[in-house]
Order: C-alpha cells, then sequence, then structure tokens
C-alpha cells in the first residue's frame, strides 16, 4: 500500500487496474446518475379530466369546456383505473423551488407515466400509448412518448406569473391501468449534468475503439484525470442508505467538486491532436422519425404522431444543450406531404413554423412522393401520381424553393425495376433506401451505386448504412450512438470512393418520436472529439446534400442492372386480399374517370374542373392506401379496417361519376337502329380494341351494346371480421358491384362447346380435358397440335405458413417442405358454356370444432376470342397459419420467366443456379409469363401478385393466414379471378399486356341519351374508336386533363423491351384545334432530358408520330389552340 500511494504521489496518473479503467468510468457514471436531479417540485392546482377528447389543442382552449377533477400528485399516484383508447387531458401550476439559482441549476419540466397493459401488448392489442403533447402557458413544448418523458425549459422565455402546463395524453388502444407518478418540475445540477451527458458518450466512443489503435490511450486518459476529480463519498447506488448513514444532504460535496471536473475533461479532451478537415472521412447526419401512416395503429392516430414529433423537433432545434458556446445545427427531413397536410388541417399554427423553419433551411421538406409507399403493388400511374401530387402540394403549400430532388424510401419491401425510368421521368436523379440490407440469404454487394432500370435510365441509389448490430442489417431509426455513428462509416462499402457522405439517419421512428436531448448532446460531443483513427467527422446535412458527393463521383461508383429485390417480406404480395382488390379498382375506377373526362371535355370544350375536384380526395385516399404497411396487408385488424372503409365512399363516388360522364359522352353519340342492339353504349377505355363478352369494341372509343352481349354486375360479397375484444367479433359484408372483367358465362349463344360425357371443353383455340377429380389433364393446341401441361393442372395446393418472423410479412422456403392435405374434390358441373368446380379443405382431427369448413368454388369460363381460360374463386376461407397456392405444371421451357410491373415486364430465373437465384423463390408481377420463342403459358390475377415459377410449373400464391399483426386476416368469405393464357406465339405479339389489362379494367356502360336529350352540335358515330395506335405493343396508359394548362395529357408506355416507332391518332378531334405535343415530366413541366421528335403529322384528324425506346415512359402534353 505505502508503494502505492508513493507512485500516486510522484506519478501524473497512476493506473494500477488499466484492465478495467472503462468499467470503472461506468461505475462513475451510475453513481453520477443519482445526483444528476437535486429536487423534484410536483406541480400545484392540479385536475384531470378522464374523458377528454382527441383534440391538436390545448386542453383549456376545448369548448364546450371539459369537467375537472382535482387530484394532488404530490401525496400519490393518480390512478387512470381500466382505459382503453381514452384520452386523458391534466392541467396544473409549475412552481420553482426556492432553492433554484439560474447558475447552478437547469429546470425540466417532469411528466411520467408508469404503464401497465392489462393484455400482452401487441399486435392487434398493440397500444400505441401512452402518448400525447403538452402545452407551457399555450405554448406547445414537446411530446410525451417512449422517448420524451419532458423536456428543459428557458423558464423566462414562457412569460407570466405563473407557468400553466396542459397535457393531452391518449392512453393506447390496448386494455391498461396506468398511473401518473411525476407531473411538475424537477431541476438538474448544470456542471453534474454536463458532466454525465460527456462521460457517458466518452464512455461509448472508448468502448467502440479496439485496444490497439493509437488514440484510446490519450482519450481514455483524459476520462481518467476529470472523473479523478470528482468527490463521491456520499453518492451510492443501487442501494440507497438509510438516513443515519448520510454523513452529508444533497450531495454538496459531489456537487462542488463537479465544476473542476468538468473543466479538466473539457480541457483535456481539447489538447489532444486536433482532426484534419481536409482529409478525414466524415458522415452525414439527417435527422429523420419514420412514422408509419398506418401498421399498429390506425391512420387518425397518425395525425397526432404527426403533430407530437414536430412539436418536440421544433423546440429541440431552438433550445440546444445548455453547455456548447456554438452547438450543433443538425436538419430534420420530414418526406410525406400526406402528413404535412394532416398537420396543416390539424395544427395550421404549428405547419407555419415547420415551414419557416424549412425556409430557414434546418427543416428538411425533400421526399418526392405523396407518402412512403410500397413500390411493387401500385400500378406505374399510381407511383406517378405518387409524384405529382407530393410536388404539387409541397410548392403549393410550403414553396416553390422546395424542390423534390431525392426519392426517401428506407422502409420499403423491395423496389421495382421500373422505378429508376419513373424518377427520370420526373428529372429526379437520386433514390435512398436501407430495406435491401435486410435481405434474407445475400448480403447487397453495394451501399452506394448506379441504379439501372428495365428502360436503361439511370439514377444514383443510396443505401443508409447505420449498423443494427444484427447481420448485415441497417437501420432508418438511428439513436446516434457511437456505435451507430463509427458504424456507418465501417459500414459503407464505398467509403473509399465517397468520404463524406455515409449516411446516418438520426431519430426513434416507425411510431415517429424523433430526436432526443441525448442525441442532441451526442452530436456536439462528437463534434468536439480529437482526432481518433478510424472515427470519422460528422457533417448535419440536408438530403440534397447528402446526395452531393454522389452525384460528383456517380462515374466511379459501380453499376446494378436489375430491380432491387428484397429477399424477405415476400408474404405482402399476397396477404389482405380486400386492400389490393380495392387498391385495383381504385386505380382503375379513377383510369376510367379520367379518361372518360379527358375525351368529354376534348370533344366539347367544356368545363370539367368539378370532375377533377371530385376525384382528387379520391386519387389522395388511393395513394394513401399505397403505404408500406397498408397494400402490403401488414397492420392491425383496426388498421385493415380503416383502410377499407374509407375506400367503400370512394368507390360509390367513382361510380356515380363514371355514369355522369358516359351519359354525358352519350349525348353526343348518333342514334341507332339495329334489332341486334340495345339502346346501350359500351366505352372501352383502354387504348386497343377489347372484348367484352364476344363483342369487339373499338380502342378507347364505343360501341352499341349488341342483344347477345351478356354483362354480368359482380354480386358476390366478401367479409371482413372485426375484432371487438379478444375473442369477440362482428363481421362487415363488403360489395361493390362493378362490372365483372371475368368471361360471362351462361350466354345466350357461344363458340364454346362443353361435352360432359368426355369431360372436354373445345374453344376456337385449344380442347381442354378434365378429369374425375375436376383437375385439367390436357390443353390441346389445336392450331399447332402442342400440349400445353405435363400433368394435373389447376391443381391446388395448401401448405403449413410458418415464418420465422413476421408473420403477415414472410413466406419462408421452408414452406415447400411442410406440405398440408390439399383441398378435396367434391364435385363437378358440365354446363353449356362453363365448368363448375368444388373443393373443401378437409377437417382436423375429429373434426368437431366450431370453424366451418374452408370451402372453395370455381366458376370456369372459356373465351372464344382469345385463348385463355379464367377461373372465377369464391372461398370461405377458415384456415389458420396456411398457404394456399395453384399450380400449373408445364411443357414449356425456359431458364426465365417473364414478369408484367409497372410500365414493363422484367426477367427472373426459374432455376436455382445461384444464392441469389434461389432467393427469389416468391416474386411479384402483375402478370407472369413462362414462354418458349413461340409459345408460352402466361398467368395474370385482378387480385394476386405473388407467383413461384420453377422447374417448368406456374405457381399462384392464392391465400394466406396469419394470425399476426391482425388474426382475423383474410378469414371469412373471399374472391379473386386469375386468367391462363395458353399462346402459341410470343409473349409480345400474344399480347399479355393487353389481355391483362381487360382483366382489371371494367368497361363502362349507359343508356343511350334519348333523342330530346342528345345534343345538336356534335354527332358522333356510335362505333367509333376515340384513339388509335399504329402498334399495340406501346401503350396508351393514362388520358387526363392536363394540371395547368389547357390541354391534356397522353402518358405513353413501351411495354415489350424493344424500340418502336409509332403513331397515335385521335379520331374525334380535328388537328386544327390543337397544337404540337410538348413532352413533359410527370408532374407536368417541360421535360428537359433528350428527347425525340414528336412529329405532328398532317390531316383533319389529330395525329402525331415519335419513336419509343424500350420500356421508355413518355407524357405528352397537348394544348388547344387558343
Amino acid at each position: 500500500m505505502f508503494l502505492i500511494a508513493l507512485l500516486c504521489l510522484y506519478s501524473p496518473l497512476f493506473v494500477a487496474d488499466p484492465k478495467h479503467s472503462i468499467k470503472k468510468f461506468q461505475k462513475y457514471l451510475e453513481l453520477i446518475n443519482t445526483a444528476r436531479t437535486i429536487v423534484y417540485q410536483p406541480a400545484s392546482n392540479t385536475k384531470v379530466c378522464n374523458k377528454a377528447t382527441e383534440s391538436h389543442i390545448p386542453p383549456l382552449d376545448v369548448s364546450p369546456e371539459y369537467k375537472w377533477q382535482d387530484f394532488d400528485i404530490s401525496s400519490q399516484n393518480l390512478q387512470f383505473n381500466e382505459t382503453q383508447k381514452d384520452w386523458f387531458a391534466f392541467t396544473g401550476e409549475l412552481n420553482l423551488p426556492s432553492i433554484y439559482n439560474k447558475d447552478e441549476h437547469l429546470v425540466r419540466f417532469t411528466f411520467e407515466i408508469n404503464n401497465n397493459w392489462l393484455v400482452n401488448a401487441d399486435d392487434d392489442d398493440f397500444p400505441a400509448g401512452p402518448e400525447g403533447r403538452y402545452w407551457i402557458n399555450g405554448i406547445p413544448i414537446g411530446a410525451y412518448d417512449s422517448y420524451h418523458h419532458g423536456n428543459m425549459l428557458d423558464w423566462n422565455e414562457l412569460g407570466g406569473e405563473k407557468k400553466v402546463a396542459q397535457m393531452r395524453i391518449f392512453t393506447g388502444r390496448a386494455r391498461a391501468s396506468h398511473s401518473l407518478s411525476k407531473f411538475g418540475i424537477s431541476l438538474v445540477h448544470r456542471d453534474t449534468e454536463a458532466f454525465y451527458q460527456r462521460l457517458r458518450f466518452l464512455i461509448d466512443i472508448l468502448n467502440q475503439l479496439s485496444d490497439d489503435n493509437p488514440d484510446k490511450h490519450g482519450l481514455k486518459k483524459a476520462v481518467d484525470k476529470a472523473v479523478r476529480l470528482l468527490d463521491i463519498r456520499e453518492l451510492h447506488y443501487p442501494i440507497d442508505l438509510v438516513d443515519i448513514r448520510i454523513q452529508g444532504s444533497n450531495f454538496d460535496a459531489f456537487h462542488k467538486s463537479t465544476k473542476a471536473a468538468l473543466k479538466c475533461l473539457k480541457d483535456e479532451v481539447a489538447a489532444l491532436p486536433r482532426a484534419d478537415e481536409a482529409y478525414n472521412p466524415s458522415i452525414s447526419v439527417v435527422g429523420y422519425s419514420h412514422i408509419d401512416t398506418m401498421w399498429q395503429w390506425t391512420f387518425n392516430t397518425t395525425h397526432f404522431k404527426t403533430t407530437n414529433t414536430a412539436t418536440s423537433m421544433l423546440y429541440l432545434m431552438e433550445h440546444p444543450p445548455h453547455d456548447f458556446e456554438n452547438p450543433v445545427e443538425w436538419k430534420f427531413l420530414a418526406t410525406a406531404p400526406q402528413h404535412y397536410k394532416w398537420m396543416q388541417e390539424d395544427a395550421p399554427e404549428l405547419f407555419k413554423r415547420v415551414v419557416e423553419k424549412a425556409k430557414n433551411g434546418q427543416w428538411d421538406i425533400n421526399g418526392l412522393m405523396w407518402l412512403e409507399p410500397d413500390t411493387t403493388l401500385p400500378s406505374g400511374e399510381g407511383l406517378a401520381r405518387q409524384i405529382l401530387y407530393g410536388v404539387r402540394y409541397f410548392a403549393k403549400n410550403c414553396g416553390e424553393e422546395f424542390k423534390q430532388t431525392v426519392l426517401f424510401l428506407p422502409d420499403c419491401f423491395g423496389f421495382t425495376g421500373s422505378l429508376p425510368g419513373i424518377l427520370r421521368a420526373a428529372e429526379v436523379d437520386s433514390f435512398v433506401t436501407s430495406k435491401i440490407s435486410w435481405s434474407e440469404y445475400n448480403d447487397f454487394p453495394y451501399s452506394t451505386f448506379q441504379w439501372r432500370g428495365i428502360d436503361n435510365s439511370i439514377v444514383n441509389c443510396h443505401f443508409i448504412s447505420t449498423p443494427t448490430g444484427s447481420g448485415h442489417a441497417t437501420t432508418y431509426t438511428g439513436t446516434s450512438t457511437a456505435q451507430q455513428l463509427i458504424g456507418t462509416w465501417k459500414n459503407n462499402k464505398q467509403n473509399k470512393i465517397l468520404h463524406t457522405s455515409a449516411l446516418h439517419t438520426s431519430g426513434n421512428g416507425d411510431g415517429g418520436g424523433g430526436i432526443t436531448e441525448e442525441m442532441i448532446w451526442n452530436y456536439n460531443i462528437y463534434n468536439e472529439l480529437p482526432q481518433i483513427q478510424d472515427v470519422p467527422r460528422l457533417k448535419f446535412r440536408t438530403i440534397d446534400q447528402v446526395l452531393e458527393e454522389v452525384r460528383e463521383k456517380s462515374h466511379d461508383l459501380p453499376v446494378w442492372d436489375d430491380e432491387l429485390y428484397l429477399e424477405y417480406h415476400r408474404g405482402t404480395l399476397t396477404s389482405f386480399e380486400e386492400i389490393k382488390r380495392q387498391n385495383r379498382q381504385l386505380e382503375q375506377h379513377l383510369h376510367n374517370v379520367e379518361w372518360l373526362m379527358t375525351v368529354y371535355n376534348t370533344l366539347t370544350n367544356e368545363d370539367v374542373s368539378s370532375y377533377k375536384s371530385a376525384i382528387e380526395p379520391i386519387w389522395e385516399d388511393a395513394l394513401l392506401f399505397h403505404f408500406h404497411d397498408c397494400i402490403p396487408g401488414s397492420s392491425i385488424n383496426e388498421g385493415n379496417l380503416d383502410a377499407i372503409r374509407r375506400g367503400r365512399p370512394d368507390l360509390a363516388k367513382l361510380r356515380e361519376l363514371e355514369n355522369e360522364l358516359a351519359e354525358k359522352i352519350a349525348s353526343l353519340i348518333k342514334p341507332y337502329e339495329n334489332e341486334g342492339t340495345d339502346q346501350e353504349i359500351i366505352f372501352n377505355t383502354l387504348a386497343h380494341p377489347r372484348y367484352v363478352d364476344d363483342q369487339y369494341i373499338p380502342s378507347g372509343g364505343w360501341a352499341p351494346k349488341e342483344k347477345t352481349t351478356k354483362i354480368i354486375y359482380d354480386s358476390d360479397e366478401t367479409t371482413m371480421f372485426e375484432r371487438v375484444n379478444d375473442n369477440d367479433y362482428s363481421i362487415y359484408t363488403i360489395n361493390e358491384p362493378f362490372i365483372q372483367t371475368s368471361i360471362p358465362h351462361n350466354k345466350e349463344s357461344s363458340k364454346i362447346v362443353v361435352d360432359a360425357s368426355t369431360r372436354t371443353v373445345t374453344t376456337p383455340f385449344f380442347n381442354v380435358t378434365f378429369d374425375e377429380k375436376g383437375q385439367i389433364i390436357s390443353i390441346f393446341d389445336t392450331g399447332t397440335n402442342y400440349e400445353y401441361i405435363s400433368a394435373p393442372a389447376n391443381v391446388f395446393e395448401l401448405y403449413e405458413d410458418r415464418p420465422l418472423s413476421f408473420p403477415a410479412w414472410d413466406i419462408n422456403l421452408y414452406h415447400k417442405e411442410m406440405p398440408a392435405q390439399p383441398p378435396v374434390f367434391q364435385g363437378i358441373e358440365f354446363h353449356d358454356d362453363y365448368v363448375v368446380t368444388e373443393y373443401e379443405i378437409p377437417r382436423i382431427g375429429k373434426g368437431d370444432g366450431e370453424a366451418e369448413t374452408t370451402t372453395i368454388k370455381q366458376i370456369i369460363t372459356f373465351s372464344a376470342t382469345e385463348p385463355f381460360i379464367d377461373f372465377r374463386t369464391l372461398v370461405n376461407w377458415t384456415q389458420h397459419d396456411k398457404l394456399l397456392k395453384v399450380a400449373f405444371p408445364t411443357t414449356v421451357r425456359a431458364r426465365d420467366a417473364r414478369y408484367g410491373i409497372q410500365f414493363g415486364n422484367i426477367l427472373r430465373p426459374t432455376h436455382n443456379s445461384t444464392d441469389r437465384d434461389m432467393a427469389k423463390f416468391e416474386v411479384h408481377g402483375r402478370w407472369a409469363d413462362l414462354g418458349e420463342y413461340e409459345r408460352g403459358v402466361a398467368l395474370m390475377s385482378d387480385t394476386k401478385a405473388g407467383f413461384d415459377i420453377h422447374e417448368q410449373i406456374i405457381r399462384l400464391s392464392l391465400l394466406k393466414s396469419s394470425m399476426t399483426v391482425d388474426r382475423w386476416e383474410d378469414f371469412g368469405e373471399r374472391k379473386f379471378t386469375y386468367r391462363v393464357v395458353f399462346h402459341n406465339d410470343s409473349y409480345s405479339d400474344a399480347h399479355i399486356q393487353n389481355i391483362h389489362d381487360d382483366l382489371i379494367t371494367p368497361p363502362v356502360i349507359t343508356q343511350l341519351e334519348k333523342k330530346n336529350m342528345r345534343r345538336t352540335d356534335i354527332s358522333l358515330d356510335n362505333n367509333m374508336s376515340f384513339v388509335d395506335l399504329s402498334d399495340r405493343k406501346v401503350i396508351l396508359d393514362t388520358l387526363k386533363i392536363a394540371e395547368d394548362e389547357d390541354g391534356f395529357i397522353a402518358r405513353f408506355y413501351e411495354s415489350t423491351g424493344s424500340m418502336r416507332r409509332v403513331t397515335v391518332t385521335f379520331n374525334a378531334l380535328e388537328s386544327s384545334k390543337w397544337s404540337d405535343a410538348e413532352i413533359v415530366t410527370l408532374v407536368e413541366t417541360p421535360f428537359g432530358g433528350k428527347t425525340e421528335t414528336i412529329t405532328k403529322n398532317a390531316g383533319d384528324k389529330l395525329s402525331f408520330t415519335f419513336t419509343l425506346k424500350s420500356f421508355q415512359i413518355l407524357s405528352l402534353l397537348i394544348k388547344r389552340n387558343k
């Protein structure tokens, strides 16, 4: 001991136990934590209203006034009693403790709720609370959530002699019995807080440095020297001292020692060698709070998450930690116009503050799309509108200066190969994500790269590289620990090329929350660090500034020429059938309304602004449902019902608008006298001729309905089970009586011949043979003498669906190892022109449970005009944890299958030659075609999108039945149609894209106007093509009224992957009344990139000729001459 004492006396810093130095610092930290708060002063005159309402204004401003009850938080906790989805309001006067000294103390507002859940608080019982917001003297200060339980206050800034706090709290969705434990003011020792925060983060830094790091010793020595100046004699942890063992009260000796220790720590760190900014690498930090618009909560809850998070972020921006002369100015990114719009409606003053902060450069308004959507399931036009509505909202409501330069989608389940082309069509060059790092089998090879899409467009792609600590996955919800900040640099695979762009998004998220005081301390302490090997500097940037270096170095970056397939969450292509059907219906009926609106306006020059206004909120809802936990089916029961109920009035309104516009156009059409026709007009809103039943309808135009043409309106109901509580439920019935697009049955006359005795069906294209179990055993092409199937087809397969995690999201490959007993054939009926089959899934064990038997009924119809078969399928689905597929074994040999995606298609392997090939065992497709050079089989559906094509077998996933997150998802009555095309030519000559569009887009039918209702100034042929394209492989996907010009937009794309020259002719429009066509972006501004020449052709009819490259998207603005 004497020797040690001598060494201490003569050595500047004696270290007896270097191995445990950092653990010793951690011991100091635990002790210091007990002395940060000096005193807590409960609020006085406290009141509670346990029957408050949801609102974004302070509780005392509500009219009529709330009924308040007094309570005393100083004597005991306030018990909430049992609550569920309740709102509480609190108010009280805040008082400074008498010992307050502004030079020694910080003032902290403290509000703490002890959570007590009465259920397992997850999935359908996920609480999404307690959460709320608070005001002091009417000033919004911050949020109460999992990450924020109060804020440091500038007492004088609050004004007024009294400081009145108001809180509004949502207790949570789940049953609970919470209690309020603290509501008042805490005095925090100023120097102790500063020392604690610095020591905490420096320990974090030291733990990230290897022992052979040459800079670790200096930093450790600086910390060691400072902690030795602390007087910790009276500190104790974790056991409390009884009174007779306390020698000094209030830790006075310790608090007095912190001033010298803090100065020492700052000085010692500052004296270490500084980093050379010119040569040191750095990472880019962007504040961000991911707010899932719907997930384990409803859309309505997100309104509050948005305002709560914004309130906290603004206050923290304006009140940095006290201990820094020049605190860092961090930036905060919020991407979704939908959230801004809600904030603008709910809390307009808060919205104005956000926009002002954005104009000052600290709030970042960027992200491009209306919200952060899924990119595989929406249509191409749906994604185009995400951009159009997003850009226009920001420009109109926030300011033209907020240019949308980066698509920011950190949390989506894979990214379509058409996305680069869509972005470039909007003149956007950059894309940021992180989700691909979650892939199941293969670590993606790049962090930053050039992404080439199917149309050869290239965009800069940059991954967030913040480590999660679990494998190669990265996170977009960074908490800015030393491990994350340093790891962001190490994780970035292109950090030798990009020295400042490795991206860390800082802020709690999924349910919002954002940045915390501790994170801001971290920024500032990190910013003062000396030079440390392998520790990058921090740069606080906007998302566009982050991409500047990426753009500058783009020529040095690798190129990825494929989709960004996520090897994970494959089940989202199938989960929650109802939202997927609703999405298709909304998108296609919006398409119909816009097409008819454009036809009517271009023919008459009459004002259609009322129709434009009517569909804008419907488009906004459709875009809302694209959210990446809504359309994929990965939300709670309450959220799923919320989305469906919100969509029903939209669909009803679209029916009404279709009828109105069809009637208006019908008033322009000549009468007709033909015994073979009804007094009805069928409108075709697709730019190719189509068949309705067996009747030919011209492209984009109309024809009188023939008497033999059968139209069937969909009368089949589906059901959704609404969870009430635990095992209680109610049943919600859904029906939208739109025209069925599958081939009708029971027609008066037909070219289909059904022979029940031989179980065969003969069509103009092939002979179909069924076996005694209702399976198809032959599809024989009568034109080529080719057999299409190699084994019984249209076979239902049932599998156990037991993913490793995330049941609603995932399908694991090992499901193929877990087949269940398949549906059992119950019977087959042969009718004049169709076949009906029925199946049941066998019951389990004795079958004496209460569940109904799962039944499957199919109405199989055969086209007389094209080589396909429709399978309209009705299922009473009562399974759980099962996956139902249908299989078509074929005779087609192809190493790749072709899948329809937005604005084109993509090839994917049908083999497992590599791990990356094998990982694509379930993939997305709007349709799929397995083809040889001159023949093939294509499969498509009105609602289904999950395909598995391997070993010459085409499989389509039909139904899942996960129990989480929505335990009732897909349970009940289901319906869907799939169509199988057997073509004896190439997929492009078979016009697979056109056939798919026919399936998902209903025609529109209306009565021909009576003679006295017809207009006399315009008289159109009653059988007419409105638009013709010289090449059907070029798709005119959209006709719409221009947003700001007197004209219309025609959006085309090349559908097969080959350059094409095409002429488009608008047969009913006079060329002299229209200007030359102008190429525009998706947001309808002049397109500045390389463009093709658009030639306006001579002649009376409006006509243009142009060239499209492979899968190119082209938007033309055609303006009316003045």
